[in-house]
């Protein structure tokens, strides 16, 4: 039997006892092994895709920052990038500082 913490009487038995916490001790934890499906191509696609997309995040911050627009305008694009970076960094690209006007 699995080591127990519980909150009731000493000896009763912590399957059927509610209140029960029990101890995970199997040696096949989930945290001790890795499966073949944590490192699929889905997950790793999944890392790259992060990655580059924070790079372009980051990109935008600079591209802001060293913009000759005024400190307010500035200001509400590293806001709008910062809080909202998908849409962020599609207006950036869309509308953002040295694109051209519509």
């Amino acid at each position: 039997m699995p080591p127990t913490l519980s909150t009731s009487a000493p000896g009763a038995d912590a399957a059927t006892t509610p209140g029960a916490l029990t101890l995970a001790s199997s040696s096949k934890n989930a945290l001790s092994s890795v499966s073949r499906a944590d490192l699929s191509s889905d997950h790793l696609f999944g890392g790259l895709f992060g990655i580059l997309f924070l790079v372009a995040v980051i990109w935008a911050l600079i591209q802001v920052v060293q913009s000759g627009e005024t400190p307010r305008r500035k200001a509400l694009w590293i806001a709008l990038i910062v809080f909202f970076p998908g849409l962020g960094l599609i207006c950036f690209l869309l509308f953002g500082p040295g694109r051209p006007e519509f």
